[in-house]
């Protein structure tokens, strides 16, 4: 089965086409700006003192550049190494059931958050990774415009799509996918979903600081991408891991937003 369907990719046979060609490095292009920027910022304390009427403006036009960036990768990577979709190389497509698997993760998730939140909270106080400006037209840009309709579809493209497709067509290429008997091994497919929910739990860490505030945030940001991994890599496509991802980031800017 060497067709790269929504199908073919949801099955334990799954054979990646050979015409697949982009790798880890292309992932590592796509966040390389990101990293550069926490960088600079975190490790050597640069700040800008532009005030809030200009700064946040540029942080907004930042975010978008950043995560443009990452698309344009994603596109190039598709292109010249890949299949030449981003449908056939990422999944990038939905179907109307998506809703409903993405609103089943919403809940699921919320569950987890009750065990998550109380076990951060006994090593501290937890602080949000969602602060307000002061200005309502730019919170609602960066709170909710930006984290609903570019991060969510961009970085699950990135960490489901390349990320976690990249590490089960590895591990499958290696012969991993075979136990001694012969028989398929789910290996690759729960290792792919594993490691690039750590991967994206990590890629986050920059957002807070305090040991109470990164473990709420790291557990909650690990269980969200691994129920998406799953949702991606049993569907075969990203239409509920997009959907999810976007409903809490959705949920998290209108609760900010309605104080």
């Amino acid at each position: 089965m060497s067709s790269d369907s929504s199908e073919a990719y949801a099955a334990a046979a799954y054979a990646p086409a050979k015409a697949i060609r982009w790798n880890g490095w292309w992932f590592l292009a796509a966040v390389a700006p990101l990293l550069v920027l926490v960088v600079v910022v975190r490790l050597f304390h640069v700040q800008l003192h532009l005030g809030r009427q200009v700064g946040v403006p540029v942080a907004a036009a930042t975010s978008v550049v950043l995560y443009g960036w990452s698309l344009l990768v994603l596109f190039a990577a598709s292109r010249r190494r890949g299949l030449g979709s981003l449908d056939a190389d990422f999944g990038w497509r939905a179907r109307s059931v998506d809703a409903g698997l993405a609103a089943a993760a919403v809940v699921a998730l919320f569950a987890v958050s009750l065990v998550i939140g109380p076990l951060a909270r006994s090593f501290g106080p937890v602080t949000s990774n969602v602060h307000l400006t002061g200005d309502r037209f730019w919170d609602g840009v960066t709170l909710l415009v930006i984290p609903t309709l570019v991060a969510a579809p961009v970085e699950e493209l990135l960490f489901r799509g390349l990320l976690m497709r990249w590490i089960r067509i590895w591990m499958i290429r290696q012969g991993l996918h075979r136990r001694r008997d012969g028989q398929l091994s789910s290996l690759p497919l729960h290792a792919s979903v594993l490691l690039s929910a750590a991967v994206f739990a990590v890629a986050h860490l920059y957002e807070v600081s305090g040991t109470a505030s990164i473990m709420g945030l790291e557990l909650q940001t690990f269980a969200l991408g691994v129920a998406n991994g799953y949702l991606a890599s049993r569907t075969g496509r990203l239409g509920a891991a997009v959907g999810a991802h976007g409903a809490l980031n959705l949920i998290a800017a209108v609760s900010v937003l309605s104080r």
